[in-house]
Formats: structure tokens, sequence, C-alpha cells
């Protein structure tokens, strides 16, 4: 990441391997993959992961990892009542973020589509999904392509080994439940 993205936002698991984040606030899979991801990060990576942002705003768009109206709060934004509230929060600005890790993209009036492409005037968030798990039934990974000229976005999804991904979570040691989770997307 440090090599390849110009920048990146921080995300809770990030905070969470960084120390900033105690475990109590996660899950008991969250903590376990935590605390296994600490033990292979080096000093410079946990330090690098506790120098990102919450959020990032270029070209007159938002990325967070979670709610852009409270980037600390790790808030999900499930239903339209909570998108609707964020969109008139954020004033019209335009934010992308996906701690749900479900593709999605909610216009003001709180409706919600997945059909593309998406255009940024009429949705103001967009959620990109997960490239390594998805939550939305579709195990493929999930990112989005945005054209910052035309405000419109395209939500892209690509098959990747799901089960080279679940032996190697086995063979780490992490929960079961965390492999289990992925050919399902759930």
């Amino acid at each position: 990441m440090r090599e390849s993205c110009d920048w990146v936002v921080a995300g809770n698991h990030d905070l969470g391997c960084a120390g900033l984040l105690p475990l109590s606030r996660f899950n008991v899979w969250g903590a376990a993959a935590i605390d296994w991801t600490v033990r292979q990060l080096s000093d410079a990576d946990t330090k690098w992961l506790a120098g990102l942002p919450l959020t990032v705003v270029r070209e007159g768009i938002g990325f967070c990892h979670a709610n852009p109206a409270a980037p600390g709060s790790w808030e999900y934004i499930m239903g339209a009542g909570k998108a609707r509230e964020v969109i008139n929060e954020t004033r019209g600005e335009k934010w992308f973020y996906g701690h749900t890790h479900r593709p999605c993209a909610w216009g003001s009036g709180g409706v919600r589509t997945t059909l593309g492409p998406i255009d940024l005037r009429k949705h103001p968030l967009v959620n990109c999904g997960s490239v390594g798990q998805p939550r939305d039934g579709d195990p493929r990974a999930a990112f989005m392509i945005v054209d910052t000229k035309a405000l419109t976005v395209e939500s892209v999804r690509v098959s990747y080994p799901v089960e080279t991904t679940v032996r190697e979570i086995n063979r780490c040691g992490l929960p079961s439940f965390l492999a289990e989770r992925l050919p399902a997307g759930r």
C-alpha cells in the first residue's frame, strides 16, 4: 500500500492493529484477527497505520472507512434513514466509504442502488464494498472505478482464489468463522 497508493484512509482494524482502538471495540473474530495481524507487522508498519488519516478529500470527493459525518464513530450506514442523515450532515459533498463491506450508493432521499453507472450528483454516498471480505452474498472482490470528470461510478466484481484464502486463514490458526464466511460472501 505504501508503495502503490498516494493516500490511504484508516479503518477501524488498522487503528486496532496500531493500538489506537482497544480490542474491546471489536467482536471476538475481529479481535482475534487483529491480534494475529499485530504479530505480523513490523514497527514501521504499525507506525504507518497509526499515522493514517480518518478522511481524505481529493477533487471534491471524500473518502473514509465508516461514517463520513463522524468518521471516528465507526458507525455503520445500513439503512435509508442513516444514509439520509449522513448525506444531510455532509452538506451535498460526495463521499466513498466501506465499513459495511456491501457495495451500494445512496441518494439524498434514502434511495439505495447497486446498479451502475452511478451518478454521484444523484447518489452522493457510495459504499465501495470490499476487496477481501464482501458481505453482500457475492464472494468476488468488490471495488469501484470513479470518473471524476463525469462524476460517475462503476461497481466492479472480480473473482479471486477464495478457497486458497480459506485454506490460508485456517492454516494461520485464525477463527474458522473468518474462513467459512468467505465462499458465501457473508
